[in-house]
């Protein structure tokens, strides 16, 4: 994506925060590397949300992830709201089996938007600055760090530092040390920088050479966009390029390709046809790519004329291409009407299912009856598992039992609660069911 772009997914965060659902029926498909932003249709009800997330878990897409900058996560804090935050994305990963989560902490401007009042204004140089922003990254990490599987740092960089290139060495000095940080209590998360395809790898490699040292991973944005946010088709030719020069300058490290898009209106030169095109050719040079970790697109939806206008007030910018721009973006048009790409998406998760053995239509292998239940629920599953739990509403574990070496259980719920819960059997895959338990 290209510079003006840089805010974007903070507007997403507060247009759409992810909230998943309670029920779900996960099928077979094993978790994927790909994922979706999920900026929601106007028209969509909050069963329609939840009813999305349980089908792209049941079609295997596995990645997803967040960006925030200091100020939003401060006010979170403030208002008793982050642990609640945490918990969701810990209930997307456990009980859905959304596999792989990034966090990004969005770049260290000094703008009012971007940071805490006592500090807005104050140079980035500034050395108070820098150790509580460094402070504060560190103490946020400590208290997500089961959840997270990837921490990224600042966004586009690259572009970011071409019209502040005063800031670059502070912020490679807390870079450093959260890196560092990482490194010695929390080795399993991967620390990464962001930047673009375009200019961060394929034009100018300084930034990347700058950070590669303390890296853990390559994670970039791309679009194959111009610098007026037109498409040129013969980029769409181009995929396979792109990605050898990714995969080339992370030498051995592991490849996220945190966001990915094309906008689809012709006065950009491109076309609904152009995006799935996009998509499909974006699925075929990175399936098989084992160094190639994640891979986001954005968005699920357009922008309706509301947002849009806010998109346009948050970046001051009024141009024409920059309108058309922002009202396209969407895998669905703002109202929920799947575009080509949509539909290409969902053929390449399924594709993805089946090479790995799997049918989404089979007929599911954990049943259960009777549902609703009262008193007791007879399970029956086709494959070998080695645990089964059911939660509750709140997430909480209220009953476990190692199932190794069986294929049947009869689990009593005479001391259950009515609502609703979730089982969830675990062997080689995953696969969780929504049982309500109703009692005169």
């Amino acid at each position: 994506m290209i510079a003006p772009m840089r805010k974007l997914l903070f507007i997403i965060i507060v247009l759409s925060t992810f909230h998943f659902p309670l029920s779900t029926a996960k099928a077979q498909c094993p978790m994927t590397n790909y994922g979706i932003v999920p900026v929601w249709p106007n028209t969509w009800s909050a069963q329609d949300k939840s009813d999305w997330w349980v089908d792209m878990s049941d079609r295997g897409m596995g990645y997803f992830h967040s960006v925030y900058n200091w100020r939003e996560l401060q006010e979170m804090l403030d208002s008793n709201t982050f642990s609640s935050f945490v918990d969701n994305i810990e209930y997307g990963k456990n009980v859905l089996g959304f596999d792989k989560y990034l966090f990004l902490f969005q770049n260290p401007a000094t703008f009012v938007n971007r940071m805490p009042p006592y500090v807005c204004g104050s140079p980035f140089t500034d050395e108070t600055v820098m150790r509580d922003m460094e402070a504060f990254i560190c103490s946020m990490i400590d208290s997500m760090h089961h959840v997270i599987d990837y921490f990224a740092l600042g966004g586009e960089v690259d572009m970011y530092f071409k019209t502040r290139p005063e800031e670059r060495d502070s912020f490679m000095v807390i870079a450093t040390n959260v890196s560092d940080y990482i490194d010695q209590y929390y080795p399993t998360i991967k620390f990464g920088i962001v930047l673009t395809t375009r200019n961060g790898i394929q034009y100018d490699q300084t930034m990347w050479n700058m950070i590669k040292p303390i890296s853990d991973m390559l994670v970039v944005t791309y679009w194959p966009l111009d610098s007026k946010f037109g498409v040129d088709s013969l980029d769409l030719d181009s995929v396979q390029r792109d990605i050898n020069d990714l995969l080339t300058a992370a030498g051995t490290m592991p490849v996220v390709i945190k966001e990915s898009g094309l906008p689809t209106h012709d006065s950009l030169g491109s076309s609904e046809q152009l995006q799935s095109k996009f998509i499909y050719e974006t699925f075929i040079h990175t399936m098989n790519e084992s160094q190639i970790e994640a891979v986001g697109y954005d968005f699920l939806a357009d922008f309706d004329s509301a947002q849009t206008f806010a998109m346009q007030a948050y970046y001051e910018l009024w141009t024409t291409d920059f309108y058309y721009y922002t009202i396209s973006l969407g895998l669905m048009d703002s109202v929920g009407n799947p575009k080509p790409g949509y539909d290409m998406y969902l053929s390449m998760l399924d594709t993805l299912c089946m090479m790995a053995g799997f049918d989404q239509n089979k007929e599911r292998i954990l049943d259960m009856y009777p549902n609703p239940a009262s008193f007791g629920v007879q399970l029956n599953w086709g494959m070998d598992a080695d645990l089964l739990e059911i939660f509750d509403a709140a997430g909480q574990i209220v009953f476990s039992r190692d199932i190794k070496n069986e294929r049947t259980l009869f689990v009593n719920l005479s001391d259950f609660e009515n609502g609703l819960y979730i089982i969830r059997l675990s062997g080689d895959i995953v696969i969780t069911r929504k049982l309500s338990i109703l009692k005169d």
